[in-house]
């Protein structure tokens, strides 16, 4: 038995394991399981790595304008094809035949005779001519030149010229399709396995460390972690895809549902494991990792605010100009030449940005899925027309003066103390709507008739405390966040109506009193320490 309770203790800690393994296994299927090339490059930059050597002979690949250049000359040069139709000329010789040559004279007689005996036979055949031409592309050849096994491609600490880039391309293409994957995918498996482990295992670890609340409870685990592998997915789709462009995919939103439900710090570190990961997937190299990384500490220094749409937009601009400055100054770099810049990163970046905006209707929907509480619902429920406030105000209204008064009071200590002053001010304006029932019963509604005299001071308690109750079913019933309805619950504690609990004691000094009748069925705050 106690072999069994100790694996029944041990099961949450199984399960939040087996989520992080499965969520490390999807990831690193999405990577190749072939050998990567191990050099980065670009144009004009100075070789910092070793020399390089050609392992193989290889063909250098032409460039694109080269290869465009030679499709055109193609096109430009191709002969059309014609088709003769030989059926027309047995009908025209047959008609011709048939004329009366012994009425025409001579030479009246030939204009009728060209006239209707000449008709065309030979025809322009599209089809044709563009199998021919299609053949003709196919034995185009793409690459001009040979490089030797042992040929030196580049030295450390030349420049990356025009020609040793395309020989370097060359080599990167070449050794990606002819270097055997049979012998080595499970091991370039391993090793995206072993990256990724890596990464998530110490993202883990930083969670049980700083945010044990997320570590602990396995929905919100899960709702961390499964940004990794939506975002993953995102990439490896995009990749194989021509049209598409990994710049496109809005990045920028994972630190803002995180700093929305969390904090800077929660957001930033898993946004940086998401854009670590991704950059495995991506062919876009350092460059990728430098604007996405950059674009998310972006997000945490404009302070976006869901509740305010002005500020929300004037973000997302931000967002882009921080993407568009860093891709032109790195191009600046690599190309030397604004000529020479691809435009159409540009209308990647724009489009990246104005997805960003999905935050702002993402963030309702995470918080049903998930039971989170945003700024945005917290906003909605400070409209003094909701159901319950209005309720308390017609039922109670001394009880929404001294609600409105205690959330003034506890919004401003909570600014003072750096804690979430909206929060507290909503929990405030909700934590006494279980009065509405009996709304006579507490001072601040009553005039100059007070309902206990005609009660013992144990009804009068139970009614007292039945606020608390009242007040948390009806907050279900409305179906309030389970964050607010804690503030109804516990805003009490167990502490005693200590003074209908004196009444009692001096009214029955001979009997002993429970103390438990007298107690509001809250949550002691040692109890609440513990929680967290």
């Amino acid at each position: 038995m106690s072999k069994w309770n100790d694996i029944t203790t041990q099961l949450p800690n199984i399960t939040r394991y087996l989520i992080i393994l499965g969520v490390i296994a999807f990831i690193s299927l999405l990577f190749p399981n072939s050998l990567q090339f191990k050099y980065e490059f670009e144009r004009g930059q100075t070789w910092r790595s070793e020399d390089v050597i050609a392992p193989f002979d290889f063909a250098i690949r032409k460039t694109q304008p080269e290869i465009d250049s030679a499709i055109e000359q193609l096109r430009t040069e191709f002969p059309p094809y014609y088709e003769m139709n030989l059926d027309i000329v047995k009908e025209q010789k047959r008609l011709t035949d048939s004329l009366p040559y012994s009425q025409l004279q001579e030479p009246d007689f030939l204009y009728p005779l060209l006239e209707n005996a000449i008709k065309s036979n030979v025809f322009y055949n599209a089809d044709i001519t563009s199998r021919f031409f299609d053949e003709a592309l196919a034995t185009l050849s793409t690459t001009r030149g040979l490089v030797r096994q042992g040929d030196t491609i580049i030295a450390r600490g030349n420049i990356v010229t025009d020609e040793a880039y395309q020989q370097l391309v060359s080599l990167k293409e070449q050794y990606e399709q002819d270097v055997p994957t049979r012998r080595s995918s499970w091991l370039v498996f391993g090793g995206y396995f072993l990256l990724t482990s890596l990464i998530v295992g110490i993202f883990s670890i930083y969670l049980s460390m700083f945010f044990n609340k997320v570590f602990r409870k396995h929905k919100e685990l899960f709702f961390i972690l499964l940004w990794l592998i939506v975002y993953s997915y995102l990439v490896f789709a995009v990749e194989k895809t021509d049209s598409l462009n990994s710049y496109m995919i809005p990045f920028c939103i994972v630190p803002i549902v995180i700093r929305t439900f969390y904090n800077n710090q929660l957001a930033i570190f898993t946004h940086i494991t998401v854009i670590l990961i991704a950059s495995f997937l991506s062919s876009l190299g350092y460059e990728f990792t430098l604007l996405q990384i950059l674009a998310g500490i972006v997000v945490l220094l404009s302070d976006i605010n869901t509740r305010n749409w002005s500020q929300f937009f004037s973000s997302m601009f931000y967002i882009f100009l921080t993407y568009a400055l860093a891709f032109l100054g790195l191009s600046l770099i690599q190309e030397g030449s604004v000529q020479s810049i691809d435009g159409s990163i540009f209308t990647a970046i724009f489009i990246n940005a104005f997805l960003t905006m999905l935050a702002y209707p993402l963030i309702p929907l995470l918080e049903r899925l998930f039971g989170f509480t945003s700024h945005i619902t917290l906003m909605e429920l400070t409209d003094m027309n909701r159901p319950l406030l209005r309720e308390l105000s017609i039922k109670a209204p001394g009880t929404l003066q001294h609600s409105l008064q205690v959330a003034n009071l506890s919004e401003a200590a909570a600014r003072k103390v750096d804690a979430d002053s909206l929060l507290v001010k909503v929990g405030a304006l909700y934590h006494d709507i279980g009065k509405s029932k009996n709304a006579g019963f507490f001072v601040e509604n009553q005039n100059n008739n007070n309902p206990h005299e005609n009660k013992s001071p144990l009804e009068s308690a139970k009614i007292i405390i039945e606020h608390v109750p009242e007040g948390v079913a009806m907050a279900k019933k409305h179906r309030l966040p389970p964050v607010i309805i804690d503030f109804i619950r516990t805003h009490h504690g167990t502490t005693r109506v200590e003074y209908f609990y004196r009444n009692y004691v001096n009214a029955n000094p001979d009997i002993a009193v429970n103390e438990e009748d007298f107690r509001y069925p809250g949550q002691s705050l040692a109890a609440r320490k513990k929680q967290f």
